[in-house]
């Protein structure tokens, strides 16, 4: 296995641990906080998205513009809001979060080991440095949020996934 294999298979199992915890609930679910104050569904979903998308704006990757209101409503003030401009419905999250995924692996499968060694710049270069490490620090942030995820599935009383 190479450095880019390795980089692919650690957004593939993020991707799939996303699937296993989402593939059971509804558009209902998606404002649904664990406690007050905690964030829900719609703005997990919508972070993470809008956070691939910086990180591929970051290293040079074209990706298709956020759909109108998305990164205002997935903000740290927009995680109080509970509906409105600029979130969707679950099937429109999973729609765009694979339409980003699906750049991003084709840019992916285009780079060699010598590109993921390329620095980063700005804040983000402090924790990932290289495009490599970003691209893990990618795959990563996605599973790091699976916690809240799963206990948003335990208010909802879904069954534990693993």
């Amino acid at each position: 296995m190479n450095y880019i294999d390795a980089v692919k298979d650690n957004m593939a199992l993020a991707d799939m641990i996303w699937g296993m915890l989402t593939d059971d609930l509804t558009d209902a679910d998606l404002f649904v906080r664990p406690v007050p104050g905690a964030n829900h569904l719609a703005w997990l979903l919508g972070h993470v998205i809008v956070t691939e998308w910086r990180f591929m704006k970051s290293i040079g990757i074209s990706a298709a513009p956020l759909p109108e209101g998305f990164e205002d409503a997935h903000t740290a003030a927009g995680a109080s809001s509970d509906g409105g401009p600029g979130f969707l419905t679950l099937a429109g999250y999973r729609n765009l979060m694979k339409s980003y995924r699906t750049t991003l692996l084709k840019a992916i499968n285009e780079m060699t080991d010598a590109d993921l060694q390329k620095p980063t710049e700005g804040r983000i270069a402090m924790i990932a440095p290289t495009v490599g490490k970003l691209l893990i620090l990618n795959g990563n942030h996605n599973a790091f949020h699976t916690g809240q995820l799963s206990v948003i599935r335990r208010k909802l009383g879904k069954p534990v996934k693993f």
